[in-house]
């Protein structure tokens, strides 16, 4: 997951873990949801987000985490709003706050107006309004804290839409995989069955260019080769012809040259 450390405002670390994973380096499915997954991002990213979680790659950011200035501050018996700005915009951030059992008096954050603070919090939306909803507010105490939290921003997306073009070239690898072992979909491309017969896919290739002619004569070398969707070597094709005649694929019928399919039906 993404720590929950932050050079500079509150502890050192942070950056990417893949124990983000299911511990077999890729994830089961193409899309991901942590409600542990914590990152550093930008108010913009936040303010262009149309769901009601903030997603990177296929990766679902269970708490969030922004650095700016808290331009305006409203306070309550209750709560506190903020408007939050960094250097891509603003946002409203909602701090409830709790009653102190030992003084009877509420613990405010000691962020004042146009002070730099980390914001810790959900995203939610509310009438197509995007806001934060915070766990913690924190005065930032050192301006190198900026930085880090524009690196850690940059790294989010990085390894997070890497890590989805891993998922999805995976994804992709086993299709074709699985469309190659089926040697173009079968009745699909030649009209005739699915059945393998235990055949390789070179030698399922050629007994499906010989399955297309419907002549009695068969069909000669030369036409077996031209129908062939992946072009091979002749000695290999006549290999594999005398491999399916003596396995009772084929068989030959006006000479040696020409061949028709045997009708198992």
């Amino acid at each position: 997951m993404w720590q929950n450390n932050d050079d500079g405002f509150g502890g050192g670390g942070g950056g990417f873990d893949s124990s983000v994973n299911d511990g077999q380096g890729t994830p089961a499915a193409p899309k991901k949801r942590s409600s542990d997954t914590i990152a550093h991002v930008s108010v913009r990213q936040i303010l262009e987000c149309k769901e009601d979680a903030l997603k990177i790659g296929n990766t679902e950011i269970g708490t969030i985490v922004i650095v700016g200035i808290a331009k305006n501050i409203e306070t309550s018996s209750v709560k506190i709003v903020y408007n939050v700005e960094d250097n891509s915009g603003s946002i409203s951030v909602m701090l409830w706050l709790n009653a102190d059992e030992n003084d009877g008096g509420n613990v405010l954050p000691d962020v004042a107006q146009n002070d730099y603070c980390t914001v810790y919090g959900k995203m939610r939306v509310q009438n197509g309004k995007q806001f934060i909803i915070a766990f913690s507010i924190k005065p930032v105490t050192d301006l190198k804290a900026l930085v880090v939290h524009k690196l850690k921003v940059a790294h989010t997306v990085f390894k997070l839409e890497r890590l989805a073009q891993q998922e999805n070239d995976q994804y992709s690898a086993t299709r074709m995989e699985s469309n190659d072992l089926m040697v173009g979909g079968g009745s699909n491309m030649f009209g005739g069955s699915d059945l393998n017969f235990g055949l390789n896919p070179q030698q399922l290739r050629v007994y499906k260019a010989v399955q297309q002619c419907k002549r009695e004569g068969g069909s000669s070398k030369d036409e077996i080769a031209s129908a062939l969707t992946v072009k091979m070597p002749k000695q290999e094709l006549e290999n594999i012809l005398e491999f399916l005649v003596t396995e009772g694929h084929i068989y030959t019928t006006q000479d040696d040259s020409h061949y028709l399919v045997t009708d198992f039906t």
